[in-house]
Protein backbone atom coordinates (compact mmCIF):
# COMPACT_ATOMS: atom_id res chain seq x y z
CA UNK A 1 0.00 0.00 0.00
CA UNK A 2 2.37 3.06 -1.36
CA UNK A 3 -0.20 5.30 -0.19
CA UNK A 4 0.42 4.60 3.66
CA UNK A 5 3.45 5.23 5.64
CA UNK A 6 4.40 5.09 9.34
CA UNK A 7 5.48 8.34 11.12
CA UNK A 8 8.68 8.39 13.80
CA UNK A 9 8.27 11.86 14.62
CA UNK A 10 6.85 11.05 18.52
CA UNK A 11 9.53 9.20 18.83
CA UNK A 12 12.29 10.76 17.57
CA UNK A 13 11.56 14.03 19.10
CA UNK A 14 12.74 14.75 22.83
CA UNK A 15 10.62 15.55 25.67
CA UNK A 16 6.88 15.47 25.64
CA UNK A 17 4.45 14.20 22.50
CA UNK A 18 1.24 15.95 21.97
CA UNK A 19 -0.53 14.65 19.09
CA UNK A 20 -1.22 18.37 17.57
CA UNK A 21 1.90 18.84 17.38
CA UNK A 22 2.57 15.81 15.17
CA UNK A 23 0.07 16.22 13.17
CA UNK A 24 0.97 19.71 12.54
CA UNK A 25 4.20 18.48 11.69
CA UNK A 26 2.85 15.71 9.52
CA UNK A 27 0.52 18.51 7.49
CA UNK A 28 3.58 20.92 7.01
CA UNK A 29 5.76 17.51 5.22
CA UNK A 30 2.82 16.51 2.93
CA UNK A 31 0.74 19.69 2.07
CA UNK A 32 -2.29 19.08 0.16
CA UNK A 33 -2.28 15.44 1.52
CA UNK A 34 -5.17 14.27 3.26
CA UNK A 35 -4.18 12.93 6.48
CA UNK A 36 -5.91 10.36 8.88
CA UNK A 37 -5.34 9.79 12.20
CA UNK A 38 -6.11 6.01 13.49
CA UNK A 39 -7.20 5.30 17.17
CA UNK A 40 -9.51 3.06 18.83
CA UNK A 41 -12.88 4.20 20.19
CA UNK A 42 -11.23 4.23 24.08
CA UNK A 43 -8.65 7.04 22.78
CA UNK A 44 -12.08 8.78 21.03
CA UNK A 45 -14.12 9.03 24.07
CA UNK A 46 -11.24 10.70 26.18
CA UNK A 47 -10.10 12.46 23.17
CA UNK A 48 -10.99 15.92 25.33
CA UNK A 49 -8.46 15.59 27.48
CA UNK A 50 -5.92 15.94 24.83
CA UNK A 51 -4.14 19.28 24.18
CA UNK A 52 -5.58 21.39 21.47
CA UNK A 53 -7.94 18.22 20.73
CA UNK A 54 -9.91 20.52 18.48
CA UNK A 55 -7.26 22.24 16.70
CA UNK A 56 -6.73 18.22 15.53
CA UNK A 57 -9.48 18.02 13.26
CA UNK A 58 -7.97 21.17 10.83
CA UNK A 59 -5.37 18.80 9.93
CA UNK A 60 -6.89 15.69 10.05
CA UNK A 61 -9.83 13.13 9.80
CA UNK A 62 -10.26 10.11 12.32
CA UNK A 63 -10.34 6.91 11.88
CA UNK A 64 -11.89 4.74 14.65
CA UNK A 65 -11.35 1.31 15.59
CA UNK A 66 -14.11 -0.18 17.75
CA UNK A 67 -12.03 -2.09 20.69
CA UNK A 68 -15.06 -4.56 21.64
CA UNK A 69 -18.76 -5.69 19.81
CA UNK A 70 -20.24 -3.27 22.18
CA UNK A 71 -18.50 -0.22 22.57
CA UNK A 72 -20.33 2.96 20.81
CA UNK A 73 -18.60 6.34 21.46
CA UNK A 74 -21.37 8.92 21.25
CA UNK A 75 -19.83 11.76 23.18
CA UNK A 76 -21.71 15.34 23.20
CA UNK A 77 -18.04 17.02 22.83
CA UNK A 78 -17.77 15.23 19.08
CA UNK A 79 -20.82 16.50 17.47
CA UNK A 80 -19.06 19.40 15.58
CA UNK A 81 -16.22 16.98 14.37
CA UNK A 82 -18.74 14.01 13.37
CA UNK A 83 -17.69 14.88 9.56
CA UNK A 84 -14.30 14.18 10.44
CA UNK A 85 -14.57 11.00 12.13
CA UNK A 86 -15.28 7.63 10.13
CA UNK A 87 -15.87 4.42 12.11
CA UNK A 88 -13.76 1.18 10.74
CA UNK A 89 -15.36 -1.69 9.38
CA UNK A 90 -12.44 -3.94 10.14
CA UNK A 91 -13.22 -6.99 12.24
CA UNK A 92 -13.10 -6.13 16.25
CA UNK A 93 -9.75 -8.02 17.35
CA UNK A 94 -9.14 -9.06 20.90
CA UNK A 95 -5.60 -6.98 21.18
CA UNK A 96 -4.34 -4.59 23.45
CA UNK A 97 -1.92 -2.59 22.52
CA UNK A 98 -1.22 -2.19 26.64
CA UNK A 99 -0.92 -6.40 26.44
CA UNK A 100 1.28 -5.88 23.57
CA UNK A 101 3.77 -3.05 25.68
CA UNK A 102 3.78 -5.56 28.62
CA UNK A 103 4.34 -8.87 26.80
CA UNK A 104 7.40 -7.25 25.11
CA UNK A 105 8.55 -5.95 28.42
CA UNK A 106 8.68 -8.88 30.48
CA UNK A 107 9.94 -10.36 27.09
CA UNK A 108 7.08 -12.91 26.63
CA UNK A 109 5.89 -14.22 23.38
CA UNK A 110 3.60 -12.14 21.01
CA UNK A 111 3.74 -14.79 17.89
CA UNK A 112 0.00 -14.41 17.86
CA UNK A 113 -0.60 -10.87 18.55
CA UNK A 114 1.93 -9.36 15.70
CA UNK A 115 3.38 -9.86 12.48
CA UNK A 116 7.36 -11.30 12.50
CA UNK A 117 8.24 -8.26 10.84
CA UNK A 118 6.55 -5.69 13.36
CA UNK A 119 7.97 -7.95 16.47
CA UNK A 120 11.47 -7.68 14.78
CA UNK A 121 11.09 -3.89 14.18
CA UNK A 122 10.18 -3.49 18.27
CA UNK A 123 13.32 -5.49 19.08
CA UNK A 124 15.63 -4.31 17.04
CA UNK A 125 14.67 -0.59 18.26
CA UNK A 126 14.47 -1.44 21.84
CA UNK A 127 10.76 -0.62 21.65
CA UNK A 128 8.51 -0.29 25.07
CA UNK A 129 11.38 -1.29 27.63
CA UNK A 130 10.84 1.73 29.76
Amino acid sequence: WPFLGVSTIETERPGLSFMIDSVKIMKAQYPGSDLYLLMGDDNLATLSTWKNWETIFDFVEVIVFRKDCRSQVNQPFLEPFKNKIHNSSAPVLEISSTEIRTRVLKGMNTDLLLPEQVQRFILTNGLYKN
